[in-house]
């Protein structure tokens, strides 16, 4: 009986640890952001991505990595983080900032020239219509 309480305590443990896992990472990553340790955050991000155990939050983390990245001057680095995120408006919202902040304005306006973004969430729609027309 004791045996198999303990397997029991030490499978929870684990299990425990591998849902703790991604808001842990979070936690850390957003400390490392506010303490603008931004090579150290985009690292976190990027790990917070790993462990993360829904659409939702990979698309946070990259979203956010992508960010650091950019900050960093990294823009290569943030294209590729961008472009890994799986919700596609999200995806190309992220692309269209990282173009932005690396002032790639022309790139910028040929890809996304006949994108339909009243057809996207309102949450990225209106960002995206205004880096286009800045972009202009």
């Amino acid at each position: 009986m004791l045996k198999t309480l303990t397997r029991i305590a030490i499978i929870l443990s684990f299990v425990g640890t591998a849902f703790a896992g991604y808001d842990e990472d979070l936690a850390a990553a957003k400390k490392l952001g506010a303490a603008h340790q931004n090579a150290e955050a985009l690292a976190a991000f990027m790990k917070a991505a790993q462990t993360a155990t829904n659409e939702q939050q990979v698309c946070d983390s990259l979203r956010q990595a992508a960010i650091y990245a950019v900050v960093l001057n990294h823009f290569d680095q943030a294209m590729e983080l961008a472009r890994r995120i799986p919700v596609v408006t999200l995806s190309k919202s992220s692309q269209m900032e990282v173009m932005s902040e690396s002032r790639k304005w022309k790139e910028l306006l040929e890809q996304f020239k006949n994108e339909d973004f009243a057809a996207w969430p309102k949450s990225v729609s209106g960002d995206a219509f205004r880096m286009r027309g800045e972009a202009a």
